[in-house]
């Protein structure tokens, strides 16, 4: 079995460990369109062509959301090992899948709001909870936007992109129905 690679000083359980928790990020279908690329003084974030969803994405903008969210989930994981991320996106030189590179720019200095959104993330990693039984339900730890500022205005203006995204494609599509609880049109089974 093959070593998983180190990075920034890290050791390979830790490295591993930022890896499984930026991955944590959510993506259209689960597809998990991205990969990344363990070098000693860098992580590349590329998207994987064979998780394209061409027909349930056409134009790849769930793609570049999701990457960009396992990016950000990059950042609070390496923040939280004590480095300080440093981000290029779209570099020059790269292949033509490389969204960004992210290099050490030294020691992190960890800021209250990373924190919660880290603990978010790294619950998220875990077996749900349970909420008291009289509810009768299970929590979702990584739903719990609330701890973290960054992450719920993230969302919030996900869902407000999404909303104008299936206004848009509507207006361009005429006669497909879609709500933007994001069920299938009426054509469809």
């Amino acid at each position: 079995m093959r070593a998983f690679p180190a990075a920034f000083g890290l050791t390979s359980g830790q490295t591993e460990q930022i890896i499984r928790l930026a991955a944590m990020a959510p993506s259209l279908h689960n597809s998990q369109p991205w990969r990344f690329r363990i070098l000693p003084h860098l992580i590349e974030l590329h998207t994987d062509p064979k998780r394209q969803l061409p027909v349930a994405d056409p134009e790849d903008r769930e793609l570049r959301l999701a990457c960009g969210t396992a990016l950000f989930n990059l950042r609070l994981a390496l923040e939280q090992a004590g480095i300080r991320p440093v981000v290029t996106l779209f570099p020059h030189l790269a292949a033509a899948t490389t969204l960004a590179e992210v290099r050490s720019g030294g020691q992190a200095h960890q800021r209250p709001d990373d924190l919660r959104c880290y603990e978010v993330i790294n619950r998220a990693a875990q077996p749900s909870t349970a909420v008291p039984q009289h509810t009768g339900v299970h929590r979702r730890p990584a739903l719990a936007d609330a701890r973290c500022p960054r992450r719920a205005s993230l969302a919030a203006r996900g869902t407000a992109r999404r909303a104008r995204h299936l206004a848009d494609r509507n207006r361009t599509r005429p006669g497909r129905i879609d709500d933007l609880r994001g069920r299938r049109g009426a054509g469809h089974a």
